[in-house]
Order: C-alpha cells, then structure tokens, then sequence
C-alpha cells in the first residue's frame, strides 16, 4: 500500500513538474516573440549569429550530406541488382527519400549536435556565471540581446543548410552510382527532375522551418532555464540535444501527416 502511495505521489510530482515547465517555456516564447517587434535589432549580432551557427556549419553538413547520400543510392541499387525492377527507379526514391526526409532530419540532428548543445552550453554557461545578471544591470534586455539574435540566425540559416544538404546528397548519390554502376549521369539527373515536383521542395522547405524553430527554442530555453552550478550547465546542454532530438521526429510525422495523407 505504502509503494502505490508513493508511486502516485512520484507521478502526480512529476505530472506538475513537467506542466510547469511547458508554462515556463510558454511564457518564454512570448517574450521571445514580442523581442522580434521591438528596438534595438541588433542586426550586426545577427549577422555574427548566422556565420558562427550556421555557416560555419556547411563542412560538417557537406560531409554527412555526401556519404549519406551516397550510401541510399548504393542500398537502393544493391538491393535491384538481380530484380526485374528498372533500374530508372533508383534515382527516383533517392530523390524523393532525400527531399521529403532524409535531408530535412539528417542535417537538422547535424545541427543540434552542434549548435543546438553549444547555444545551450553557451547561454547556460552565462547564466551561473551571473553574466546574464549583469546585462540586466546594464539595461540591455538579455532575452533580446543574446536568445532572439541566435533564435533568428538560426531560423534564417538551417532550410539553407537543408536545401545544401539535399544537393549534396544527390551528388553523392550521383558519383556512387556512377563509379560502380557506371550509369549514363545525365539520364540519372533527367530522372530526378522528371519526378520531383513543387511539392517535394515545399515539404523540404517546411519541414527544415519547422525543424529550425525547434532547435532554436528548445536550445535557448534549456539554456536559459539553467539554475546554479557547472553540473546544470552539462545537464542543460543534454536536454538540449535530447528534447529537440524527440520534438524533431514528431515534428517530423506531423508535417508528413498533414503535408502527404
């Protein structure tokens, strides 16, 4: 009897701990969202912002693109080899898997593996450091200072590094099947043309959007919420990475769902 008491009173603690972090960050995201509308900009930040988090990025991005893309296509011809099946269909699914999934979830884990863990680690950092204190000495507002310039370099950058992502990873495709298949490249590429269509780019589009939001919000909150001590500072940089890990797969279904059924 005592265990089940305790066992609902573990849940009901825990059902009101978490109920009172999605107020939390409720409450963040509106005063995010009401720093989009009010001066000072600080552009120049942003700016710094997008080459630090997101531009600097594309070696990172351009090497997982190339090999991942490389590998579907090598999986999707292997796996045709000794069928009756056109091999034309091999740059279809490659296309289609990497505009409408792959490329869209691929780069954006890329992302929060190290954007996401250092824009918490850094915010974090600042705040048991008691930097963020001192902005507020100094007047300057630290949600619009430092959480909505990385919030909006963020949003701005990753559907670019998507978009290159998707690119990339045709040519990896392109190159793997050309060395060991020896196909005709310019067949391939008028095969991938034929069938992808405005759809396929909006649901990339989308989906990198979305997935950016995610990653921007969840990294900066975590980091924000960060109390005292280094150990937080670990343990913000890790519900960074996990919760938009989880939000970014079901984020993920949902715009599939609403986009594709």
């Amino acid at each position: 009897m005592r265990k089940a008491t305790n066992l609902i009173k573990d849940l009901v603690r825990n059902s009101i701990n978490i109920l009172g972090v999605i107020g939390c960050f409720g409450v963040f995201c509106f005063q995010v969202l009401r720093c989009f509308f009010t001066k000072p900009f600080y552009f120049n930040i942003i700016l710094e912002n997008v080459k630090k988090l997101g531009f600097d990025s594309i070696f990172l991005v351009f090497t997982a693109a190339l090999f991942a893309g490389g590998v579907l296509a090598l999986h999707i011809s292997a796996s045709i080899e000794n069928t009756a099946i056109s091999s034309n269909i091999v740059p279809e699914i490659l296309s289609l898997s990497i505009w409408r999934e792959l490329g869209p979830v691929l780069i954006s884990l890329i992302i929060i593996s190290r954007v996401g863990s250092a824009v918490s680690a850094e915010i974090s950092t600042m705040k048991v450091t008691e930097q963020i204190d001192a902005l507020f000495v100094l007047s300057i507002n630290p949600i619009k200072y430092l959480i909505t310039t990385k919030i909006l370099a963020l949003i701005f950058t990753i559907p670019i590094l998507v978009f290159i992502g998707n690119i990339i990873s045709i040519i990896g495709g392109v190159i793997v099947n050309k060395i060991i298949y020896d196909i005709d490249v310019y067949k391939f590429l008028t095969h991938i043309r034929n069938i992808l269509s405005f759809k396929d780019f909006f649901c990339s589009f989308i989906k990198s959007l979305v997935f950016s939001i995610i990653i921007a919000f969840v990294s900066c909150f975590c980091g924000f919420s960060a109390k005292n001590g280094a150990q937080d500072v670990g343990l913000a940089t890790m519900r960074a990475v996990v919760i938009s890990s989880i939000a970014i797969f079901i984020a993920n279904y949902l715009v599939t769902l609403t986009l594709f059924i």
